[in-house]
């Protein structure tokens, strides 16, 4: 291909390489907010001796979503392996949850 019909296609594309960075960049950077507030509650239910259990399976199953849509676009096997685990360990810290309740 030549540079110009290389350049063409690129912008045909439609995709705006800065914008995708700064939301991924974003949405990571909120991850790891997210992830650092849970962690501070479940020391605290910890602490307090609340029931334990709620926290840890939202972010069990924010896990288990995401491999799943990664495994609805890749088709890879390591994500459903991966949606099968955190949909399990979901499940398992919400019933404790609920137990404890």
């Amino acid at each position: 291909m030549q540079k110009e019909e290389l350049l063409r296609k690129y912008r045909n594309e439609q995709q705006d390489e800065g914008k995708d960075h700064v939301n991924h960049s974003a949405d990571t950077n909120a991850f790891y907010g997210m992830l650092v507030f849970a962690v501070l509650i479940m020391v605290y239910q910890v602490y307090t001796d609340a029931p334990f259990g709620d926290v840890p399976a939202m972010l069990y199953c924010f896990l288990a979503i995401g491999s799943f849509s990664r495994y609805r676009i890749t088709k890879g096997k390591y994500h459903l392996y991966m949606t099968i685990l955190n949909a399990a360990i979901c499940i398992t810290f919400i019933v404790g949850y609920i137990l404890q309740t």
